[in-house]
């Protein structure tokens, strides 16, 4: 989702990109499938673990195949073909995304409950900040050069790199390499989640299905008691209210961050690798927000969440309507560009760290405990499908029209 729209523009349109990421969309609609993850488990396993580690095994297979084809399927144009496979990546992981949130939900306490969303956006974060700017930075050939290659201790310690017909070094990560590594860590860490790590379950003490803190026994949920419950969530109006406040916040966020980084690095001529680069200098800044981010929220996180998306609309809007529209030709940016596409894109980037951690925060605290696993599930959906519904125009739109329209 970070380094492909930015790799492979140059084969793409935008809308087919737009298509491209409309895989996404499961992440929208996973509340439909949250109550079978939220009932049918291995109870000698673990209710979580039974969903955890299957579906990140098949995450690791779709991987190994994507290492050695999605460069051919993209630079083909085959469109459709690799939407269909990375559509069932995502849908094998709503349902341990599903898992995961309940489960944490579950293990940690009341009073603890905003530094889940700090620890979940800090691992997101990082992941996210290694497969985008690191792999870009580490992917390019004349950052590698510069960088890598022709840095003191490198020239001291190994032998000079393989170089292509161009004669450019070989970059240090292959898109091939990059994909095969993460699924190999994946895979060592479902071994250790299977093998080291226990699922406790709570301690059950009633006899009418609920233990000391009123929380139900789910194994005593039917699907159709399951069904009326998140039928029953749904159809409150304080949701309904959320998600249209949720839906307007994300469309004026939508061009800049669905588009903003590929717009300025093909459209506009900014150095793809500077773009990266500011990634590593800023995101360590982002990370550790997401902890102090996960304090504030303890106690106001739905205050604290109205503002920074005032903030978010401000910045996004800056950023397009001025930062976009005077940029300057490519033979002409220096420091002061390289300086203030940095603080835009951080300002926007480390806004959505704010968003996530608040909002997580905020479904944490007002989650039924009796059934976790939709209630986070449908909660969290309404924040996914707010910010998914705007992928399926805006590429289009900037297809026909451009960002500015005449």
């Amino acid at each position: 989702m970070s380094s492909v729209p930015l790799i492979f523009k140059q084969y793409l349109t935008y809308g087919e990109l737009g298509a491209l990421l409309r895989c996404t969309l499961p992440f929208s609609l996973k509340l439909l499938w949250s109550p079978f993850v939220e009932i049918y488990h291995f109870k000698s396993f673990g209710r979580r673990k039974s969903w955890v580690i299957p579906t990140q095994l098949a995450m690791c297979a779709v991987f190994i195949y994507l290492k050695d084809n999605i460069e051919t399927l993209l630079v083909e144009k085959h469109v459709n073909f690799t939407t269909a496979i990375l559509t069932f990546l995502v849908v094998t992981m709503t349902c341990q995304d599903i898992a995961v949130d309940s489960w944490a939900v579950e293990m940690l306490h009341p009073a603890n409950s905003s530094y889940g969303s700090s620890s979940q956006s800090m691992g997101i974060t990082l992941g996210a900040f290694v497969s985008s700017s690191v792999f870009i930075a580490l992917n390019s050939p004349e950052f590698c050069q510069q960088w890598v290659y022709g840095a003191w201790w490198y020239v001291k310690v190994a032998s000079p790199p393989a170089v292509d017909g161009e004669g450019l070094p070989e970059p240090v990560l292959t898109l091939q390499g990059f994909i095969f590594m993460w699924a190999c860590f994946q895979a060592a860490v479902t071994a250790y989640i299977a093998l080291c790590v226990p699922e406790v379950p709570r301690a059950r003490q009633g006899e009418e299905g609920e233990d000391a803190d009123g929380a139900i026994d789910e194994t005593q949920v039917t699907l159709s008691q399951t069904f009326a419950i998140f039928r029953d969530v749904v159809s409150n109006k304080n949701l309904q209210i959320w998600f249209l406040f949720k839906l307007g916040t994300a469309a004026a966020q939508s061009i800049y961050d669905n588009v903003g980084g590929v717009y300025l690095t093909s459209d506009l001529g900014y150095d793809r690798e500077n773009h990266a680069f500011a990634g590593v200098v800023t995101k360590p800044v982002d990370i550790a927000l997401s902890f102090v981010i996960g304090y504030m929220a303890s106690e106001r996180p739905l205050r604290l969440l109205a503002t920074n998306m005032l903030v978010g609309i401000l910045t996004s809007t800056y950023a397009v309507l001025y930062m976009m529209a005077y940029f300057p030709p490519k033979e002409e940016q220096d420091h002061l560009t390289f300086l203030h596409v940095t603080l835009v894109d951080f300002l926007a980037k480390s806004n959505s760290t704010f968003a996530f951690v608040a909002d997580f925060a905020l479904i944490q605290m007002v989650t039924d405990k009796r059934l976790s696993g939709i209630h986070v599930t449908c909660l969290a959906t309404v924040s996914n499908q707010a910010s998914f519904f705007h992928k399926l125009y805006i590429f289009r739109l900037i297809d026909s029209f451009g960002i500015f329209i005449p």
